[in-house]
This record gives C-alpha cells, sequence and structure tokens, in this order.
C-alpha cells in the first residue's frame, strides 16, 4: 500500500511538473500549435481528470503567493487590463452606491479597487494571497490602502470569519477559475458574506493544473442566487471570447 502511494505521489509529481514546465519552455514560433492542440486535447475528460489530479489547493496557493511567470506577476497586472477593470466598474455603478460596502476576492495590486476608489467608492475590502502583490499596492496607491482594509492571506483563511451579509457587492475578476475544486465550498460562503449582489468576471472554457472552468450561472443559482446580467465579454481584448460576466442577486 505504501508503495502504491510513493508511486502514485510520483505520477502526480510527473504530471505537475510537465504541465508548469511547458508553458514556461516552448518557443514562441511553436506556442500556437501548441496551444490549438492543448485546447483539442483538453476537451476529452479523461485529459481534464489528469491534469486536475496532478493539482491540490496547497499547489495553487503556492503558485498565487508568488507566480512564476511574467504574465502573472503584480508589475504585469497593473500595466494592463484598463478595458477589463472599467468594464467592472460600469456594473458595480449600476448596482452600488456611493456607500456600499464592496469586496473584491483576488485584488492583486489594486487595479480594480484603485479605479472604485477613484469613482467614489471608499468603502472597499480585498483579499490577496500574494504579498508582493500588495506590497506594490501600498507603494502605488498609499492614499487608498490608508483607508481600505487588504486581507494578505488566502481567501479561504478569511472568508469564514466574516460575518452574513456584510458586503453589498462581493466580486471576482479572474479568480474563481483559480479555485481549486477542493475549496469549491468557497461559493457558498460568498453568498452568505453578499448582502445584495455578487459580480463574477471569469474564463468559464479554459483547463489547466491552476484553472478550473465553471459555469458560475449554475452555481450561484443554486445557492439562491438570481442571475440578473450576463455579458460574453468578447469585445475585452485580453479574454478571447471564453470570459463571461454575471450579476446574481440575493
Amino acid at each position: 500500500m505504501v508503495c502504491e502511494r510513493e508511486q502514485m505521489s510520483i505520477a502526480k509529481n510527473i504530471v505537475f511538473r510537465t504541465l508548469n514546465w511547458l508553458p514556461l519552455h516552448i518557443p514562441d514560433t511553436l506556442r500556437p500549435l501548441v496551444r490549438a492542440t492543448y485546447e483539442q486535447a483538453t476537451r476529452l475528460s479523461v485529459v481534464r481528470r489528469l491534469i486536475w489530479w496532478s493539482s491540490s489547493v496547497d499547489k495553487c496557493h503556492k503558485y498565487w503567493s508568488n507566480p512564476s511567470d511574467e504574465h502573472n506577476k503584480p508589475a504585469t497586472y497593473l500595466a494592463g487590463g484598463a478595458e477589463t477593470s472599467a468594464l467592472l466598474l460600469h456594473y458595480v455603478n449600476r448596482y452600488a452606491n456611493r456607500d456600499s460596502s464592496i469586496l473584491e476576492i483576488g485584488c492583486n495590486a489594486g487595479r480594480n479597487l484603485w479605479m472604485l476608489f477613484q469613482e467614489g467608492y471608499p468603502n472597499l475590502t480585498g483579499v490577496e494571497i500574494n504579498p508582493r502583490a500588495v506590497s506594490l499596492m501600498k507603494m502605488i496607491f498609499p492614499s487608498m490602502t490608508k483607508h481600505i482594509i487588504v486581507h494578505n492571506c488566502a481567501v479561504e483563511d478569511v472568508i469564514k470569519a466574516m460575518p452574513d451579509n456584510c458586503f453589498d457587492i462581493v466580486y471576482t475578476v479572474a479568480v474563481l477559475e483559480h479555485i481549486h475544486s477542493d475549496s469549491s465550498w468557497l461559493f457558498s460562503e460568498m453568498t452568505r458574506i453578499s448582502r445584495r449582489y455578487i459580480i463574477t468576471l471569469e474564463n468559464e472554457a479554459t483547463v489547466s493544473w491552476r484553472i478550473f472552468p465553471r459555469d458560475y450561472g449554475r452555481i450561484f443559482e443554486g445557492l439562491g442566487m438570481t442571475m440578473v446580467e450576463v455579458n460574453d465579454c468578447r469585445k475585452l481584448p485580453d479574454w478571447y471570447g471564453i470570459g463571461k460576466l454575471r450579476v446574481f442577486k440575493k
């Protein structure tokens, strides 16, 4: 039995290391071909199961605490995504007033929070696992971080301590897609702490060891929320038609 467990652990690590190594070392000239092949392969349930089998909550937390690739570093996050933040702001403006309490789960270096703060929303809270992202936020947006609350930890470590109905709006942007399946209990916690609305802007199609596509309409309506809007985000330049913005009302 011990030998079988050791073999299983070794096999998981081989799959995980391969999946983690490939994106960093594939030549740029081959990326379009590899991407197309990968997308076709991950349509197969057996391939999806193999990929997710190699992952874990701890591995996801370790990666997002200090991403190894340039694309997911806090400075890169701040340098782009203006259109995404603007779209989020548009929907927050439709459902919030300036006194609304707003929580962003996975706030990174604070690009979305800063746009809301500038728009006149002072009652902001963020949760971010990456300490470098939080440090950068404090350096770039000192006037904001003096007035808002930021929890520098995994959302799993703080959300259960939050009171019922404590935020008018809870929102996420490209964060729930990275929540491991073993932490899917977070969705009911989000429903519990939201007084009025949940807004999700998530990739619902791509598969990797740290991306878990889901139908958030089905999930949150199954938890008693009512979906009042959906946007396929096809006009957002960095989403390639794979994201959806959904608004849920309690």
